[in-house]
């Protein structure tokens, strides 16, 4: 990893680039709804990601379960994306997870991400 650079995977932003993208954290919170309604949320997440994602924008995937597990780092990759999408349906975990220190955790990896809004 560069100096500077993110735990989730990207590289700072170059303050001065004209057409800085945004950076999005898509993260499935399975402990909240329904099964049935488990590929309904990735449909809904790919589309976005179709509709939205362009070039310059880098994205990350995350499922919480009893953890958080990162199933895509930040990418420009929308195929990666998509793909990591898919790949958080079979992600099941038991046991309780409190979610606001790990959320705390990924705010602070993105901290380099200078000029970024975070939570």
């Amino acid at each position: 990893m560069n100096s500077g650079s993110s735990s989730l995977g990207a590289g700072p932003i170059d303050e001065n680039a004209v057409h800085r993208g945004k950076i999005v954290l898509i993260i499935f919170d399975d402990t909240t709804i329904p099964q049935l309604y488990y590929q309904k949320s990735r449909d809904s997440a790919a589309a976005f990601v179709k509709k939205h994602m362009r070039p310059q924008d880098l994205f990350a995937v995350a499922c919480r379960g009893a953890t958080i597990k990162i199933f895509q780092n930040l990418t420009d990759d929308r195929q990666d994306v998509l793909a990591a999408i898919a790949q958080t349906a079979a992600f099941t975990t038991t046991g309780n997870f409190e979610m606001w220190p790990s959320l705390e955790v990924i705010n602070r990896s993105l901290a380099p991400l200078k000029g970024q809004n975070r939570f």
